[in-house]
Parts: structure tokens; C-alpha cells; sequence
């Protein structure tokens, strides 16, 4: 019963009694003290009677932080305080439903330790936590209060065990911002925790820290954790998710933060998806691999601002097929995107992206794919991941599936030795079937005056030409850039050849699926007054001869060409196509999974060009069926 329940003026007898009863009620239950350094240095409250007695389910507040507590049990031994005369205390939600840090006894000054009044905060919003099975499936959905953190500076001496009570779901919310710094000189975590499904980070940075999050999931489906305008500095590493096993099954947001000074390493990630939009990354002299990840990383709309200081070993983003737990573990959903980024600085710098990540051919995947595309590459000057090796935004320690540009506004793009597709020299040379790098007209066109020097046409290493742009990976190999081919002399002056190798048989021997392409001849004298061109169309057919061995033939067309110039004796018309090397050879030849084709072609020539376009390609959905 309360004032309100006794609206009469007067009383007299029983209403009296109630009334006085009443009174006291709402002045036990009304208690506000200025501030909780007087609170907690009460000794006037105290259980039983007397002028200042509470009981259990009161509540008193502090008026200065606008703080409120309920008086525990005597007898409690869960309270989260107590005051010097033994009232003990729960803290109590404020008016948005979240716990305030400060409500524990945390110093927003970071003179005293916040971490025991940390950890207080998280075993409360775990034990107000409520879970409740979903009809059918059974799955748990879980609330918590979340911790909402003042903005300030909070020492935190010791990490934050969020073991202590399985904590699954944690949030720390702060409507500015609150910086969370370690002890010493990166001496100490921020937090450790093996089973954090949910994890909500809103206006929170991290100092001074060694490893600041060591977190897993224990391989929870559907876990999540989001991290929005948060920052770090001055630390060895931010982000740990563990191993894949623990964490597979989990998605990292980045949502609007800032990681620009001094972090030696933002992440080692195994999470199944990294999602990175609208923040700032820096890459400082004492950072080797900012992000280190087997994950599907995508980084959209973000700013790459690199300190202009090289050195080995060093990547925005380290594609690794490591498992976390000191070996390696291949997955179909790896990859990464890069989308409308700003990546600039002038100086010496790492690659974008170091895949040390394999296509995985056992399984037929084109995983892991890299993409950069709709980026604004400025300034960038890459600087070599090797010691005495090849730089490029993109270095490969690992063939890939595939590498795809497109979109990108690419200015002052590195020096003589600067690529866009790098690769290690202890990397084949030779690409894995079904390798290409894609680039749209634009990007492709643009690259070969801006790839190192001017006109230095050095859009990749030289073993990985035939990868870019090449009009079917699966069917043509050893090209040169978009359906090029490597020309040279024969033994008759005047005379080109062309070679490349033509996969007739990919996965079935059986069939040899037709192959049918456009082959463009061209070629000039010495003296340039004397000119030939031709096209010609070129088909590869398989059967089956009289004696039951499986053939193929090459047979061709001419479509259209002449000489040109004054010497009308120069001309670039095909002398022969034929399978092997030589100038000269045959037409037929018994089936194999691969065959290298070689055409001769013209006559007074001291220049030739080869180039061909295919006018009808091997899907590998259909396997090897004609189509």
C-alpha cells in the first residue's frame, strides 16, 4: 500500500495506522544520496529499525549520475555492492533498459581500475538475461541488458573473464565515446571469452592493449558479432577469434570505426564472413598483416591510408588457409572483396591483398575469388611482399580461382617494378586450370600505361599474362594477355609462328568437344612498307578413325585479309595450323587431355601478331558434351 491508495484527508483508527505504515514505506523506498562515492561511504543505512532502516526490494538512488539500486537481502551474496554500513545492493536498469558501467563503481577518470567493476557489470546482465526456446526448431532466443558506458577513460588492469559465466550475449554501448586502455606498455587483454554467440560493441575504443578481444564461439550457429563507430590504437592485436573450429560459424561486422594508429594487427580471423563498411584503416611501419584472415572478407566504402613505409612481409589483407591451431584447413566460401574504397598515400607500401589461399581442384571450386572493384587507387605505390620479388596490389603465395577488376579509378600506380597481379618466385609458373584474371576494358586498358613505368605494359608477372583476360581459361592455355599468342621465327625468313596448348579432353577422354575460334594474323616489313592481315575461323574436331583410336583435326577458313602498303608481296596468310611445335606438321593427331596447336603464317615478314577469339567455348557445368 502506497500514499496514493489512501486518498482521504483525515484518519482516524486503522486508516491512521495505515497511513503512518504507508509513510514510511515510500520514505525507506525514497532514499537519494548525492552521489555514489556517498553512498557507498554510508554508514546511517542499515536493516531493522531505526531512522534510516531499509529492507529488502527498496530502492535508493544517487542523484549526480542518476543511478538507482535495489536494497538486497541481508543474507545475499550475489549483490553487486555494499555500503559501509553492510546494505548491500543490486544495480538497477535505467530508463533504457541498459546497466550503467559506472553504476558497478567504475572510475571514468582511469585513475582507479575498472576491470573488477567490469566484470561485476557483465555477471549482472548475464544473470538478467532471459532465453526462451522457438516454437518447432527449439532454437534459444536470448536478451540481455546491455552495459552502457559513460563516456570517459577506464583503466582496465586485468582482462575480463567472460568465462566466469558463460557469457553468450554481451553489449557495450556507449552514445559517444569510452576508451578502455591496459596497464603498462600493452601488458594485458581487454577480454577473453570461448562461448560469445552475440557480441555488440557501439561507441567503444580500445588502448594500450596486447591482444584487446580473444574471443570465440565455440562454433555457435548463427553467431554474430557487430562492432559500430569503435576504434583502437596502440595495440599488438585487436581482434582474436581463436581457431576454425571454434568460430567458423560466426559473421564480424565493422560498421563505421577507426583503426588508423598504431595497430600492429587488427584481426586474425576465422570467422566464416568479415564484413568491413565505411571505415578507416592504417597500415603503420610496425604492422606486418593488418588483417589475417581465413574468412569471405569483403571491405566496401573504407579508407586504406598507408603510412608510405615499405617493408617485407607486410599486407592490408593476408588470405591464409591457417586453422588458428598451428595447421590448415581449406574451405568452398573463402575470398575477398574490395568495393568502392579509397586506397591512397604516396610512399612505399603493401600489397592489398597477399592470397596465400589455394584453389582447391580436388573439389572443382573457383574459391577463393578476389575481387576489387569501384575502388579509387591513388598514390599507391606497392612495395615488394619478398625480399627481391615482384610488387603488386594483389600478390600471389597461392594460385586462386580467379582475380577480378573492374571499375577502378587508377592513377600514379607504383614504380618500374609495380603490378597489379604480383606472384612469389617460389610460385609455379605455370597457372592451375581455369585461372583468370578478369578485368573489365577500362581497368584493363588503363593498366598497361599506368603498371610501373609508362608504356611499360606490365599489367602482371610475365608467367601469369595468359591468365588476363583470357577468352576461356578452361580450353586455351599458354596465351599471352587477352587471347594473344606468343610469336617467334621459323626457319623460313619472312615466315611466324604461333603455339599454344588446347585442351581437347578436360575431365573425359572420350570426348573431344569441338572447339571453333577466330585466329587474327597481321604482320609488316622492316621498313614498315609492306603490311599483311587475315582472319581466319579455326575448328578442332574429335572422332573416332577406322581403327577405333580416338583423333583430333584442325581445320580452318579464310574469312578475310590481303597485303597492304607498297609491297604487295607481304602478306600475313596462314601456311599451316598443325599440332606440335614445329614449323610444320600435321593435322591429325590421337587425343589427349591436352595438345599444343601451332600456326605459321606470312611471307616478308619481319613483325608478327597472333591473336584469337573464340566463337563458341566449353562451359564446365556441361562437362565435356558438345554444345
Amino acid at each position: 500500500m502506497t500514499l496514493a491508495d489512501l486518498p482521504l484527508p483525515t484518519f482516524t483508527g486503522a486508516d491512521l495506522s495505515a497511513r503512518v505504515n504507508a509513510a514510511l514505506a515510500e520514505l525507506r523506498a525514497a532514499r537519494t544520496l548525492p552521489s555514489l562515492a556517498a553512498l557507498l561511504a554510508d554508514a546511517t543505512l542499515a536493516y531493522g529499525a531505526g531512522p534510516r532502516a531499509v529492507a529488502a526490494g527498496d530502492t535508493i538512488r544517487v542523484a549526480r549520475q542518476g543511478l538507482a539500486y535495489a536494497v538486497a537481502p541481508a543474507g545475499a551474496t550475489d549483490h553487486h555492492l555494499a555500503t559501509a554500513g553492510g546494505v548491500r545492493l543490486y544495480v538497477q536498469r535505467n530508463a533504457r533498459g541498459n546497466l550503467p558501467l559506472l553504476a558497478f563503481g567504475a572510475d571514468p577518470t582511469g585513475t582507479a581500475s575498472a576491470a573488477a567493476a567490469l566484470q561485476k557489470a557483465v555477471v549482472a546482465a548475464v544473470s538478467m538475461g532471459t532465453s526462451h526456446a522457438t516454437p518447432g526448431s527449439g532454437d534459444l532466443v536470448e536478451g540481455y541488458p546491455a552495459i552502457e558506458v559513460a563516456p570517459g577513460r577506464y583503466l582496465i588492469d586485468a582482462p575480463i573473464d567472460l568465462n566466469l559465466v558463460e557469457v553468450r550475449t554481451l553489449a557495450l554501448v556507449c552514445d559517444d565515446r569510452a576508451i578502455f586502455f591496459g596497464a603498462g606498455t600493452r601488458a594485458n587483454g581487454f577480454a577473453v571469452g570461448t562461448k560469445v554467440r552475440r557480441l555488440i560493441c557501439r561507441g567503444i575504443w580500445w588502448q594500450n592493449f596486447a591482444t584487446a578481444l580473444a574471443l570465440s564461439t565455440s562454433n555457435q550457429d548463427s553467431s554474430l558479432w557487430t562492432f559500430e563507430r569503435c576504434g583502437a590504437q596502440e595495440v599488438n592485436l585487436w581482434l582474436d577469434t581463436g581457431t576454425y573450429d571454434n568460430s567458423r560459424s560466426t559473421t564480424v561486422s565493422l560498421l563505421d570505426c577507426d583503426f588508423r594508429y598504431h595497430v600492429r594487427q587488427l584481426l586474425r580471423c576465422y570467422a566464416d564472413k568479415l564484413n568491413i563498411e565505411r571505415c578507416w584503416l592504417g597500415i603503420m611501419t610496425e604492422t606486418t598483416r593488418l588483417i589475417h584472415a581465413n574468412s569471405l572478407i569483403s571491405i566496401r566504402d573504407s579508407m586504406f591510408i598507408p603510412a608510405g613505409d615499405g617493408g617485407t612481409g607486410r599486407a592490408y589483407v593476408y588470405l591464409t588457409t591457417d586453422n588458428g591451431a598451428g595447421g590448415t584447413v581449406l574451405d568452398s566460401a573463402r575470398g575477398v572483396v574490395l568495393s568502392g574504397n579509397r586506397v591512397s598515400n604516396e610512399g612505399s607500401n603493401p600489397p592489398l591483398v597477399v592470397c596465400d589461399y589455394p584453389r582447391d581442384l580436388a573439389a572443382f571450386s573457383t574459391a577463393p575469388a578476389i575481387s576489387i572493384v569501384d575502388n579509387h587507387i591513388v598514390g599507391y605505390h606497392p612495395s615488394p611482399f619478398e625480399a627481391g620479388g615482384e610488387a603488386g596490389i594483389v600478390h600471389l603465395l597461392q594460385y586462386p580461382g580467379l582475380i577480378r577488376f573492374a571499375g577502378n579509378s587508377i592513377h600514379a600506380l607504383g614504380n618500374p617494378d609495380s603490378r597489379l597481379v604480383s606472384r612469389a618466385p617460389s610460385l609455379s609458373a605455370e597457372p592451375p586450370l581455369g585461372f583468370v584474371i578478369d578485368m573489365d576494358d577500362a581497368t584493363y586498358r588503363a593498366a598497361q600505361f599506368l603498371a610501373g613505368e609508362v608504356s611499360s605494359y606490365r599489367i602482371a608477372s610475365e608467367s601469369l599474362r595468359g591468365a588476363i583476360r583470357n577468352p576461356d581459361p578452361w580450353t586455351f592455355r599458354g596465351l599471352l594477355e587477352d587471347g594473344f599468342l606468343d610469336t617467334g621465327d621459323t626457319a623460313t625468313a619472312g615466315r611466324k609462328k604461333a603455339s599454344f596448348r588446347l585442351r581437347t579432353g578436360r575431365l573425359d577422354l572420350t570426348f573431344s568437344t569441338p572447339v571453333s575460334f577466330l585466329l587474327q594474323l597481321q604482320g609488316t616489313s622492316s621498313g614498315y612498307d609492306g603490311a599483311g592481315s587475315s582472319v581466319y575461323a579455326v575448328t578442332v574436331n574429335g572422332y573416332i578413325d577406322g581403327g577405333g583410336v580416338k583423333r583430333n583435326r584442325v581445320a580452318w577458313t579464310k574469312l578475310h585479309g590481303g597485303p597492304f602498303g607498297a609491297l604487295e608481296t607481304v602478306n600475313a596468310d596462314l601456311v599451316s595450323a598443325h599440332w606440335g611445335t614445329a614449323d610444320t606438321g600435321a593435322t591429325q593427331a590421337e587425343n589427349a587431355a591436352e595438345l599444343t596447336l601451332t600456326f605459321t603464317w606470312g611471307n616478308g615478314l619481319d613483325h608478327g601478331l597472333a591473336r584469337i577469339v573464340p566463337l563458341s567455348q566449353r562451359n564446365p557445368r556441361y562437362g565435356d558434351a558438345p554444345r
